[in-house]
């Protein structure tokens, strides 16, 4: 009998570490939790989805600088100059799917306005807008079912575009830098 209450007694001992793992799990899974997102998941989001804090648009003012801004010896440079502007992280969730599945674009957009870049620039909240209806409106089947919808995406935001007050028609192009959906 003896030997059965020495065992019992280090079994005794030990109740009152019993909420050790209890406090350690309660505790420590959520601070786990808000790790993995704030230093892992969320930067490899931002990532895959290119924010970096700041959006895009001053690529437009060193191209500018390389158009230059008149005619430097041939009369025919400025008929034949195209003004771009790059709209950049354009996002937007997807018709149907519960509207769980996102598409992120950024585009070039050109024309031989001679005030183009300043006209597209001041309507960039305006484009912007229109660009997130416009992709708001597609669904993942319309995308995956059709090969070539970037052309026809680029077609369509481009006839969209040119309807918005101040731009009047004179996007002449425009091309995706970047189509992902997510």
């Amino acid at each position: 009998m003896k030997s059965l209450k020495d065992n019992l007694a280090p079994r005794s001992k030990c109740r009152g570490n019993t909420w050790i793992p209890i406090i350690v799990v309660v505790v420590l899974t959520p601070l786990l939790t808000i790790l993995m997102w704030q230093f892992y998941l969320k930067p490899q989001m931002d990532k895959q989805l290119g924010i970096s804090g700041h959006g895009g648009g001053h690529e437009t003012h060193a191209d500018h600088g390389e158009h230059g801004g008149g005619d430097h010896g041939g009369g025919d440079h400025g008929d034949g100059h195209h003004g771009h502007k790059k709209i950049m992280g354009v996002v937007a969730n997807l018709a149907g799917e519960h509207r769980t599945r996102f598409i992120k674009v950024s585009y070039e957009l050109e024309g031989s306005h001679k005030d183009f870049e300043d006209k597209i620039g001041s309507s960039e909240s305006k484009i912007r807008h229109s660009t997130s209806s416009y992709l708001s409106g597609l669904t993942l089947a319309q995308i995956n079912n059709n090969p070539k919808m970037q052309d026809l995406a680029s077609k369509e935001l481009k006839e969209e575009l040119n309807k918005i007050p101040g731009i009047d028609g004179m996007v002449e192009g425009l091309y995706f830098l970047e189509f992902n959906i997510q």
